[in-house]
């Protein structure tokens, strides 16, 4: 059976103990490059008895470590890399795969959710440096056969109706994730460096806060929320705060490879 699976020198190595199932003496383990692939032995007759088994009968058994069967003909050298290759595998991710690993975290169900999704944005985008007090209507209409008006506003005064982060575009450089702002000026010389070496992804912390916005709106109206209410998000400190996630493979390798996920910033 396994040299019809391709293994060669294979060893068979009587075990010291037998196991109590087995004939005294007649149990062996198998190994192939060194590393044990298989256990086989006699069954004993008390055993056998437990089944309703003939004395007359002989029975042999072996059985396959499956997990190392896979490590030999993979080349393999952890056992624990072919059981949670999740927690173990030796990942080695290009910036452009990283990128595309990066996603939203919430978004709309219903395609007038994702509508006003674009709306918050479009208007957000169109009047980010707007001097406070101000306020601007992104969208009037139906939501889930809801009637909804929708303004983008900053009451506090003296400052912008977006913050110094809000259009920071995310950029994947040395396995490393960042938001840096369209203005690299007031990043210095590590955001020029990012920007002008590093893999764009195809979302910015606007366009996920949108979506975000989007969706809650549809929560509260499928739960029949009435009258005015406000979202807000005022601060950054993690891809969370501003609906981005980082997905599976993505996310092990930047943390076990000690690499930062730098998303954050007044919004």
């Amino acid at each position: 059976i396994l040299n019809e699976m391709g293994f060669a020198n294979i060893i068979f190595t009587k075990k010291k103990a037998t196991s109590n199932y087995y004939v005294q003496d007649k149990e062996y383990e198998i190994f192939s490059g060194g590393i044990e692939i298989a256990d086989c032995g006699m069954y004993s007759r008390t055993a056998l008895k437990n089944y309703n088994i003939p004395d007359a009968l002989d029975v042999f058994n072996i059985g396959f470590g499956l997990e190392r069967i896979l490590m030999v003909r993979n080349n393999i050298g952890d056992v624990r890399k072919v059981l949670y290759p999740q927690f173990y595998e030796d990942v080695h991710l290009s910036a452009q795969e990283i990128a595309k690993s990066i996603g939203l975290l919430s978004v709309p169900e219903t395609d007038d959710g994702r509508n006003i999704a674009g709306k918050i944005y479009e208007t957000a985008k169109i009047h980010a440096d707007e001097k406070s007090p101000c306020k601007f209507l992104c969208f009037e209409g139906n939501l889930m056969n809801r009637r909804i008006k929708i303004s983008v506003f900053e009451d506090e005064e003296n400052k912008n109706l977006l913050g110094p982060a809000a259009l920071n575009e995310i950029y994947v450089l040395d396995g490393n994730i960042y938001g840096i702002p369209g203005d690299i000026e007031k990043f210095g010389e590590e955001g020029k460096n990012i920007k002008e070496k590093g893999i764009k992804a195809n979302l910015n912390f606007l366009y996920a806060i949108s979506n975000y916005f989007a969706k809650e709106l549809e929560n509260s109206v499928k739960e029949g929320r009435k009258g005015k209410f406000t979202f807000e998000i005022k601060m950054a400190k993690s891809p969370s705060d501003v609906n981005i996630v980082v997905k599976g493979r993505a996310r092990r390798f930047i943390s076990a490879e000690n690499k930062r996920i730098v998303l954050k910033g007044p919004l």
